[in-house]
């Protein structure tokens, strides 16, 4: 949503740009321009921080209405994939091809303040809980880690399977996750409580 309060839509894009699009007239209203493909980027819940993650180590976070880089965050080996925002708590997280996803507390963006290590393969795909009380991360394939926020990620579960993974997503009460596989043999929808 714009300080007006119209509705907007971000889209990221391999031609190196992030766009925030007016809904109402689907006309580019900025343009977040990297030197590297943007593989994913999101809003935070107040509207005003954009974080973009792509083709490079680092992540940026910008102000979503001026376009201004507020932070860039170091610490990443290798090329993101997904990064979300806690709904309450100015956190953020990215994964990544280093197989980690990281915290970043952006009250202090030198470095991550959690490294949460993938088990085999890259981190394709993060997102916190609407509650906030969890953040859930899936490899490429086999594994979808659940980790506890609020036990600063000490706690935390894992989902075991075959199959390459195209997916998830939390339910609006934060009580079932849906993920998608994608394989030959075992190609399914998964839902878990």
């Amino acid at each position: 949503t714009s300080p007006e309060g119209a509705d907007r839509f971000l889209v990221s894009n391999n031609d190196n740009f992030a766009r925030n699009f007016d809904a109402s007239t689907f006309q580019a209203v900025i343009d977040y321009k990297q030197d590297w493909a943007v593989n994913y980027s999101c809003v935070n819940p107040e509207g005003r921080l954009v974080c973009l993650v792509g083709d490079a180590s680092e992540a940026i976070i910008r102000d979503a209405n001026r376009g201004t880089v507020v932070h860039e965050l170091n610490g990443h080996k290798d090329f993101s994939f997904s990064c979300c925002w806690h709904p309450t708590l100015p956190i953020c997280a990215t994964a990544n091809q280093d197989c980690t996803t990281r915290i970043w507390d952006l009250r202090r963006p030198d470095k991550a303040v959690y490294v949460l290590p993938g088990l085999m393969a890259p981190v394709r795909s993060v997102k916190f809980s609407p509650d906030g009380q969890f953040l859930v991360m899936s490899e490429a394939a086999d594994f979808v880690h659940i980790y506890d926020v609020t036990s600063n990620f000490s706690r935390s579960q894992l989902v075991d399977f075959f199959g390459e993974i195209t997916g998830f997503d939390i339910t609006s009460d934060s009580q079932k996750i849906f993920v998608g596989v994608a394989d030959r043999a075992f190609g399914c929808l998964m839902e878990f409580e």
